[in-house]
């Protein structure tokens, strides 16, 4: 039995990360069934700090090092987690970055 770690909040970013790649790996692989599993790598240099909670951004590992386009992500390749709570938030494609992100902060600010 995989034994299970006991997160601190608020979460810092290296442990929000982690806690973002366990679920973009997971939800990935889950889309694209009949492939190969398939690693995904968070792209550090763009992740953003936004307070309360982290931006990370992704791609497929084999797209990065090959250049591949038939292994590229395309569309939604963005996660919010939350830093005191772990909850976590896929972003959209179809509006910029700044409006979705503007969009959640006032569903946020709702509850």
């Amino acid at each position: 039995m995989k034994k299970q770690s006991v997160l601190s909040f608020p979460l810092d970013r290296d442990t929000a990360r982690a806690l973002a790649l366990e679920v973009i790996n997971r939800h990935q692989r889950g889309r694209r069934r009949g492939e190969d599993a398939e690693d995904y790598v968070i792209l550090d240099e763009q992740t953003l700090d936004k307070g309360f909670y982290f931006v990370f951004f992704y791609q497929s590992k084999r797209y990065l090092e090959t250049g591949d386009l038939r292994a590229k992500l395309y569309g939604s390749t963005m996660l919010i987690v939350e830093k005191d709570s772990g909850a976590f938030h896929e972003l959209g494609a179809g509006r910029s970055l700044e409006s979705q992100l503007q969009h959640y902060e006032a569903k946020k600010l709702e509850e």
